[in-house]
């Protein structure tokens, strides 16, 4: 009988108990969690009265001895002498009082247990503004100048001057005053019929109380020992985009973001911190965990981010142990807070449009001019166009017969994006919820490219008593994305290949090829709208993500927490293919070939996935006089399945009928697979301090993973980190300027198990139809030699850092230093070819990176200006420090000693200006002329051969940066972000970099800048024919190398919020109206292409990058 999948890929103890367990707490706390919510949400005062002929003063005061409500009101605009009768049982208070004012022009709202009575709007009774004014001073009783004083749910508000006093207008009576300044406690005060709020303020252990997510539970910031950084819902909700990961870019040092593609969602945006940590055959990703359940980042909607922290060091991420080698991303969602539902919607309409697109030849007398002096620059080649040709089109007063087609302009086109987010919150004091709602509706630049997502998340937190509390957040999402077969890029690489001489159809709708027969008759590419028009790719998915959570206080120093998790995603895709179609020559109408995709019929693919995640853990905290011991102890175990279904059929009656009923039988094929891991972990962390001044952490991780064999499961991830405030000593008493300084060092190991599904066993290829002793039998053969001692991936991380804070912090700087060193990388080994299998997978290489970060930030105002700058920067080195024999791929280069994938290529170092020139030059294989790029003979052996390829630096950033500007005066708010990549270099070539590749048109700076011998430039050879430029092994030179620096206004945005006066007469809280833009200005030398892409594929093409333009509103009810 086969045993549990989990028990065999693990060989531990059964785990069916502990599933069991599992099911039932999650099933327990959702049921705990639906009846505090149905009883949570009602009153839980019932009022008894009887009370006649009494005036209505002494009715309130009477509802005050049976609960625990206030009454505030102006007894100059509520008549609360007043007599009335009331005779109620079990009554609500919004019941009781209705009939206590149901004669009168009387309003009231009920805050916690505060109730405000006031005058109805139109009485006639001006009452529901009033102005404050004040002093605010800290505990010595000075005057604090400085100190934001803000109606709570808008951005009214001032400061305080440099007596402390301030001012505030228009305050409705029932709202609530903030009083926020750097280093001091925040406190809220409710106005009432008050005039005069003065308010002492008492200090915040200078801002640092701050309590930040780690691993497994939170920490005040300043005890924290390693490297962290934070960022808040206030600094994500800044830009209007609907990718998380594109929303972190720039914001937090230590992580790298790059935004690969403009295309609708395609989700392939790369994250890395602190560098590249590993070689291809492993996982480069950073682990992300959402409210602690690992998970996708894509999937949350940016507005119910509460918090993002990164934990970049070993110290703060070996609790994770073996998911944690290339970092680690917390995410906690909105949770609600108690009182009355609160409301808050937020719509933008966007503008989508290419930041960038190339400027190509679209005149067609300018283009075919140019081709045929390409073609005659390639020796051996006819010209395509005769001169009569050319004139018809220079002259042509008919553009429909002649036509100059800018075939970008036709098919790329500005997009509206519209995204609705809805968000309701609220609570007694033993339940809290937030619900919220989402819709992101994106139409892409190019046809038929489409997404649009539907999300919602339900977190809900509830407590029995002081010593239980219970919750569960629920995550639901389901996305539509439509786009063609061959994706975004391909589809713009086909546009790109088209000549401006032909329009996409004939006038009787028939798809043309080319103008001319010998129009580049090796064209391979089809026509880009019998593409959108024949094809599709149609992809449906759901995803949840829902965790539960029980935390028990056993003692004022002992918590006990239990949580549970599973993620399930469900995607089905249908792809569907004509069986080709007819193309023609769109200046003689005749038929030119039959365009066949290949394979024609409709492909059904469907992909599931689920991960359930249990860990539970207890947490000690007592504080001995001035020593502070913090401990956690605790068990994990997580699981992942994954399964895939697959259909065709061809042979369908109608392209409409799209399901596979409707096709033939003939020729189907199905295919289906399976894979699954399985991961148990032990972990505890200790954590000492000594008047908050010396502090101490240690972090372990025992975890077996079913990934490696029996032998090789079990690894330790240890770790251990110090920090000492100076600051705090004595002998900087009277450094009054100094808010905190703190060092910091930890060291630390980590792991990597994402190393794909069980290198150490052998993998056998089925094989059908092998001939044995006359007959065709089924047969299998493995297709790679195994190594079963094969074991983790180890990253040792050493950091060194400080932390500084002035001016009562508002100058701060943060700055680490780090060595991360991996080894035993796994990696194939190298064979020889006569094994005829590939190599093992074996330990067999090392890796380091080495860098700093800093961050810098300064706030302050002048007296309603307030502002804030920031800046912060990362320097990376990669090295590869052993591999083994270099390896050459193409452009670059493996090797000892080099950053991985080194550029490895012939220097371009100009180009041949005339026979002698090319005579007097290094003999080249493929006899090069003027016009030609002319190659660096490195070793001055006279020949350009293999040993002329030089190494090139640039396949790594050597510094990112980013400045962040904020700002707000009196209603205006404003933001900008600035980001920039120095040092790095793109490798592109192809469509829309090589001159009439597959037909595509030059840029038109071939027009002017090219060499001719009339301009013996060294800046463009002469214009050739796709590939043709002399050079050694294809492409393989600097010639396609090019700047990829970048400086860009990533995002700008500007905001008024509307005066309190007028939102109050529409019965809303806040209204703000905004404008935002993204990628709306750039800085590059690239020409034609967006600097920001990851993939150094070397094709030019790729689905264009978005700027965006939007105007949007934040309302809150």
């Amino acid at each position: 009988m086969k045993k549990k999948w989990f028990e065999l890929a693990l060989g531990i103890p059964r785990c069916k108990k502990l599933f069991l367990i599992m099911r039932l707490t999650l099933f327990l706390v959702l049921g705990m969690v639906i009846n505090s919510m149905a009883s949570g949400f009602a009153q839980n005062t019932k009022l008894n009265l009887n009370l006649e002929n009494k005036q209505i003063r002494e009715i309130l005061n009477e509802i005050e001895n049976q609960s625990e409500y206030t009454f505030m009101y102006d007894n100059q605009k509520v008549d609360v002498e007043r007599r009335v009768t009331i005779r109620v049982n079990t009554s609500s208070i919004e019941r009781t009082l209705s009939q206590i004012f149901r004669d009168e022009q009387i309003d009231f709202r009920i805050i916690d247990r505060h109730v405000m009575i006031y005058p109805k709007e139109g009485s006639g009774v001006v009452q529901q503004q009033v102005k404050i004014s004040g002093t605010i001073v800290d505990m010595a009783g000075q005057p604090l100048p400085g100190v934001t004083v803000l109606i709570k749910g808008t951005n009214q508000g001032t400061v305080s001057d440099f007596n402390g006093e301030y001012t505030i207008a228009d305050v409705p009576v029932e709202g609530l005053l903030v009083f926020s300044f750097v280093g001091m406690k925040t406190q809220e005060v409710l106005v009432g019929k008050q005039s005069v709020i003065n308010i002492t303020m008492s200090e915040d252990a200078i801002g640092l109380d701050e309590v930040v997510a780690i691993g497994y539970g939170t920490q005040k910031k300043i005890n924290l020992t390693g490297a962290i950084a934070t960022m808040s819902s206030d600094d994500l909700n800044k830009r209007v985009i609907t990718s998380p990961e594109s929303m972190l870019q720039g914001k937090l040092p230590g992580l790298q973001v790059i935004q690969n593609s403009g295309e609708p969602g395609n989700n392939s945006n790369s994250l890395q911190i602190r560098g590249l940590g590993t070689f291809d055959g492993a996982g480069k990703n950073p682990l992300v965990l959402i409210d602690g359940i690992p998970g996708d980042m894509s999937s949350i909607n940016p507005n119910n981010i509460e918090t993002v922290t990164l934990l970049k060091d070993a110290a703060s991420a070996s609790i994770y142990g073996s998911r944690a080698a290339n970092g680690v991303i917390l995410i906690t969602t909105k949770q609600g807070t108690k009182g009355q539902l609160s409301v808050e919607y937020g719509f933008n309409l966007g503008n989508y449009s290419p930041t960038v697109l190339p400027d190509l030849v679209t005149n067609s007398a300018d283009y075919m001019e140019l081709y045929n002096e390409a073609m005659e620059h390639t020796e051996g080649r006819p010209v395509p166009y005769t001169d009569e040709e050319i004139s018809a089109y220079r002259n042509a007063t008919d553009r429909d017969k002649y036509p100059n087609t800018d075939w970008l302009d036709l098919m790329v086109n500005p997009a509206w994006v519209q995204n609705h987010f809805l968000r309701m919150s609220g609570g007694t004091d033993k339940t809290v919820y937030n619900v919220s709602l989402g819709l992101n509706d994106e139409p892409g630049v190019m046809e038929p490219f489409y997404y649009k997502k539907y999300n919602t998340q339900f977190n809900i937190t509830s407590s029995l008593d002081d010593r239980i509390t219970f919750g569960a957040n629920i995550g639901l999402n389901y996305d539509i994305t439509d786009r063609t077969p061959g994706g975004g890029t391909d589809q713009y690489a086909v546009i790109l290949s088209q000549g401006p001489t032909y329009k996409p159809k004939l006038p009787n709708g028939d798809y043309v090829k080319n103008a001319f027969l010998d129009e580049y008759e090796n064209k391979f590419q089809p026509n880009p709208y019998a593409i959108i028009e024949t094809t599709s790719s149609n992809t449906k998915g759901f995803s949840m993500q829902s965790s539960a959570f029980v935390d028990v206080k056993l003692a004022s120093f002992l918590r006990w927490t239990v949580k549970g998790g599973i993620n399930i995603n469900n995607t089905k895709n249908k792809t569907w293919q004509s069986e080709g179609v007819r193309t023609y020559h769109y200046n003689t109408g005749e038929y030119a070939e039959f365009l066949d995709y290949g394979k024609s019929g409709l492909t059904v693919s469907q992909f599931n996935d689920i991960q359930p995640v249990l860990y539970s853990h207890l947490t000690f905290d007592k504080d001995f006089g001035n020593h502070n011991v913090k401990a956690l102890v605790g068990y994990q175990q997580e699981s992942y399945k994954y399964e895939t279904l697959g259909g065709f059929r061809e042979g369908f009656f109608n392209s409409s009928a799209q399901e596979l009923d409707a096709g033939s039988s003939n020729g189907q094929t199905v295919n289906g697979t399976s894979e699954e891991w399985a991961i148990l972990s032990y972990f505890g962390r200790l954590n000492y301090n000594y008047k908050e001044k010396y502090l101490f952490e240690v972090n372990g991780r025992y975890d077996g993973s079913s990934r490696f064999s029996k032998d090789n499961r079990w690894g330790f991830f240890p770790s251990m980190s110090a920090a000492w405030r100076v600051s705090e000593e004595s002998f900087l008493e009277d450094a009054q300027s100094l808010s905190n300084l703190k060092v910091r060092a930890s060291y630390g190991v980590l792991g990597n198990q994402d190393i794909g599904y069980y290198p150490y066993q052998d993998i056998l290829s089925i094989i059908k139809g092998y001939p044995f002793e006359g007959t065709l039998v089924s047969g299998a053969k493995p297709t790679a030699i195994v190594d079963e001692n094969m074991k983790w991936e180890t990253t040792q991380i050493y950091d060194i850092g400080f932390d500084l804070s002035l001016l009562d912090s508002r100058f701060n700087f943060t700055f680490d230093w780090f060595n991360k060193f991996t080894y035993d990388i796994l990696r194939r080994k190298q064979v020889g070819g006569f094994y005829g299998l590939q190599g093992p997978v074996i330990n067999g290489g090392e890796m380091r990176n080495t860098g700093f970060e800093f961050d810098v930030n300064y706030s302050d105002h002048i007296n309603d200006f307030v502002y804030s700058l920031s800046f912060n920067l990362q320097r990376y080195k990669n090295e590869v420090e052993k591999f083994g024999e270099r390896e050459i791929s193409g452009n670059t280069v493996i090797e000892e000693g080099k950053p991985w994938r080194t550029w490895y290529m012939y220097e371009w170092i100009g180009i041949f200006q005339s026979p002698e020139d090319v005579e007097n030059s290094a003999t080249h294989p493929n006899q090069p002329k003027p016009g030609d790029i002319k190659f660096r003979d490195v070793d001055n052996n006279g020949v350009i051969d293999q040993n002329d390829r030089v190494y090139i630096d640039g396949a790594f950033p050597k510094f990112s940066y980013s400045f962040n500007l904020n700002a707000s005066w009196k209603n205006f708010d404003f933001n900008a972000q600035f980001f920039g990549v120095e040092g790095r270099k793109l490798y592109l070539n192809q469509q829309g970099m090589d001159p009439f590749y597959k037909g595509t048109p030059p840029s038109k700076k071939w027009l002017t800048d090219r060499w001719t011998p009339e301009n013996p430039t060294n800046e463009m050879p002469a214009i050739y024919a796709g590939f043709y430029h002399r050079a050694i092994e294809g492409s393989y030179s600097s010639y396609y190398l090019h700047n990829a620096d970048f400086l860009r206004l990533k995002n700008l945005q500007i905001g008024y919020t509307l005066p309190q006066r007028l939102v109050s007469k529409l019965k809303l809280k806040n209204v703000r109206v905004y404008y935002s833009g993204d990628n709306i200005l750039t800085f590059s030398e690239l020409d034609g292409v967006d600097p920001e892409r990851v993939s150094n594929s070397g094709k030019y093409a790729a689905y264009p990058q978005n700027k965006v333009h939007s105007l949007g509103v934040n309302v809150k009810f």
